[in-house]
C-alpha cells in the first residue's frame, strides 16, 4: 500500500498541476501550453492508477477494467482539444468500463443489486433535465450533438449515480475515494453541459476542471489501496 507520505506528496504535486492548468486555461495562454498542461494532468491519473495497481499487486481482472476506463478517458481528454464529439466518444467508452468495474467491485464487496437497483432511476434524471431544458429552449443543444451529448450524460451518470447510492453501503477508504471521485466526474460533465451550451464564463470552466481532475485523481488514487472483501 502507498504510505501516507507518498499519498500526500502525490496529492500536492497533482494539486499544483491542477492549479496551474486552471490559471493557464483561463488567462488566454497559448494553445500548446494549455494542451501540454492538460496532457500532464491526464497522464498523471493514469500513472498513479497503474503504479498503484502494480505496487499493491492487484492483478484481479476487475482492477484492470478500471485501468482501461481511465486510459480511454485520457484519450478523451486529448481528443477534446480538437473534436468535442470524438473526445466525448472516447469518454463514453471509458465511462462504460468504469461502470462495469463499479458493478463488479460492489458485488465483490457484498452489496446486492437488489439494494441499489434504484440508481437506474436516478440515472435518468440528468438525461431528462437536459432533454426538457433543450426542448424549452432554456439550455439548447447544438443540432449536431443534440442526441449524442444526452446519451453521453447517461454513460457518466451510470457510474456516478451508482457511486452515490454505493456510499450508503461502503465506507472504507478505497470505496470512498472511488465513489466520491466518480460522483465528481459526473458533476463535472453536468457543469460542462451548462458551460458549453449556455453560460460560457471562465469560472464555469474552472469548476469543470476542478471537479473533473479532482474526481479522476481520487479514482486513480483508490487503485493504490488493496481490495478487501
Amino acid at each position: 500500500m502507498f504510505s501516507t507520505t507518498v499519498v500526500i506528496v502525490l496529492s500536492l504535486v497533482y494539486g499544483a498541476l491542477l492549479l496551474a492548468y486552471m490559471i493557464i486555461a483561463n488567462n488566454g495562454s497559448p494553445f500548446s501550453l494549455r494542451a501540454f498542461n492538460k496532457f500532464l494532468l491526464s497522464a498523471g491519473f493514469n500513472i498513479i492508477a497503474i503504479v498503484g495497481t502494480v505496487l499493491t499487486e492487484q492483478w484481479l481482472p476487475i482492477q484492470w477494467r478500471l485501468i482501461v476506463g481511465l486510459i480511454f478517458c485520457f484519450f478523451g481528454d486529448m481528443l477534446l482539444l480538437k473534436s468535442f464529439s470524438k473526445g466525448g466518444f472516447a469518454f463514453g467508452i471509458g465511462n462504460i468500463f468504469i461502470f462495469g468495474y463499479l458493478c463488479r467491485y460492489m458485488a465483490a464487496k457484498g452489496v446486492p443489486f437488489s439494494g441499489v437497483w434504484f440508481f437506474i432511476l436516478l440515472t435518468a434524471i440528468p438525461y431528462l433535465c437536459m432533454i426538457i431544458l433543450d426542448y424549452k429552449g432554456i439550455i439548447p443543444l447544438k443540432n449536431e450533438i443534440s442526441v449524442i451529448y444526452p446519451l453521453y450524460i447517461i454513460s457518466v451518470s451510470l457510474h456516478g449515480m451508482l457511486s452515490l447510492v454505493g456510499l450508503f453501503y461502503l465506507h472504507d477508504l478505497k470505496s470512498v475515494l472511488l465513489m466520491v471521485g466518480s460522483i465528481l466526474f459526473m458533476v463535472s460533465d453536468i457543469i460542462l453541459w451548462i458551460n458549453k451550451f449556455k453560460y460560457s464564463k471562465g469560472w464555469f470552466h474552472a469548476m469543470n476542471s476542478l471537479t473533473y481532475f479532482t474526481g479522476m485523481f481520487l479514482i486513480a488514487l483508490s487503485a493504490s489501496i488493496p481490495f478487501t472483501a
